[in-house]
């Protein structure tokens, strides 16, 4: 297609090219174009406005703003667990404006009974009697200062308790039926957040808990993969152009990928072909274990004689699990070196069978010509 300006003269065809059947057609379309402005907030003054660089055009006639929003179909998590979050901060604050307000534990102490205390060798002061309670544990007092007993209670120190022991447990409460809302609104257990297990729940339980909370994790790990995807594919548009408009674009990015590669991504333009980036889910540690094993028992079958692989091919394996390697191709690598061995093994088994019965064969031709010889000695005797 040749981009034409209005009024434009068409150049008719040449007699050579409608010899080859070369035909024309004007089409007259209409390209949407981005157009950005820069604009000083509060003032009518515009600048640097007109088409905007680098438009992500994902076809022909549509293009995407710089900024675009993506909403799931469902109703967000974050909106639902607006008022829990509120009753946590709630129960916080109440928390701490108790523990502000708490008075410490400590003790009443009635002077009345601590008076008049002596012995033989004289009298004790209060403060005398409270240092040898404090120091030494041993506490004299009187009944009264008569040293009867008149009734109600006799204890002269009593011990008064804190009141934040009342107002952890509401706090505790509160706290632990906030989570539980937080579980039930998003379906994902504490377990997969690192918290302890109940030692009253059966491993059963814990379980199928923790699987349904992945099953209500999933729609979001997709729905955060597809929106990876998405802006590396717009993203993959706009280094294409950049890559044919910008020399100096094109040559910082040469030095991370290559020559090659951003020759590639300039022809991409007129091949009509996408490029896009795939982010995949990074391998759990139950998969890794899985192709170690995998590698373990390939290198055990090559040692009992069975396609397998050897060590050296077992421990690059293993060092690349180590290193974040792809999982996939390494599982491929491990069923490609079992094949090959596989194949060779046949071919080599075939090989020895097609040996073995040259070899009867030749046998059989060396018995037949000793025969022959036998029966021809016999008669030439015969004949003597």
């Amino acid at each position: 297609m040749i981009p034409l300006k209005r009024n434009s003269e068409i150049k008719p065809l040449s007699d050579k090219q409608k010899s080859r059947g070369v035909s024309q057609k004007e089409v007259v379309s209409n390209l949407r174009k981005l157009r950005t402005s820069s604009w000083i907030i509060g003032t009518p003054h515009v600048f640097d406005y007109g088409p905007a660089n680098f438009q992500d055009r994902p076809e022909r006639n549509k293009v995407i703003h710089n900024y675009h929003v993506r909403a799931l179909s469902d109703a967000p998590i974050i909106a639902q667990l607006k008022p829990v979050f509120d009753n946590l901060q709630i129960a916080w604050i109440r928390f701490q404006d108790a523990r502000a307000r708490a008075l410490k534990s400590g003790v009443a102490i009635n002077f009345d009974k601590l008076k008049n205390i002596e012995d033989v060798s004289g009298k004790y002061s209060v403060a005398d009697v409270l240092k040898m309670f404090v120091e030494d544990g041993i506490l004299f007092y009187r009944e009264s200062l008569k040293g009867r007993y008149e009734g109600g209670k006799s204890l002269p120190i009593d011990q008064i308790p804190s009141g934040i022991l009342a107002d952890i447990q509401e706090f505790t409460a509160t706290w632990d039926h906030c989570f539980a809302q937080l579980e039930h609104l998003t379906g994902i257990s504490p377990l997969m957040l690192g918290a302890a297990p109940d030692p009253d729940t059966t491993l059963g339980a814990n379980k199928l808990s923790v699987s349904s909370s992945t099953n209500a994790i999933k729609p979001l790990g997709l729905a955060l993969n597809y929106l990876k995807r998405r802006s590396a594919e717009s993203l993959m548009r706009r280094l294409v152009i950049a890559f044919k408009s910008r020399d100096d674009i094109a040559a910082e990015y040469a030095g991370v990928v290559g020559d090659g590669a951003i020759e590639v991504l300039k022809q991409a333009v007129k091949s009509g072909v996408q490029y896009g980036l795939f982010p995949e889910m990074r391998p759990s540690d139950a998969d890794k274990i899985d192709i170690i094993n995998a590698a373990d028992l390939s290198l055990q079958n090559r040692r009992e004689g069975r396609p397998g692989i050897d060590l050296q091919t077992n421990m690059y394996i293993k060092a690349q699990v180590r290193a974040g390697a792809n999982l996939k191709e390494l599982l491929f690598l491990i069923g490609y070196h079992e094949r090959r061995i596989s194949e060779d093994d046949h071919r080599k088994s075939l090989e020895n069978i097609e040996t073995q019965n040259a070899g009867l064969e030749k046998q059989k031709a060396m018995d037949l010509e000793t025969k022959m010889k036998i029966e021809e000695a016999e008669i030439n005797r015969d004949g003597d």
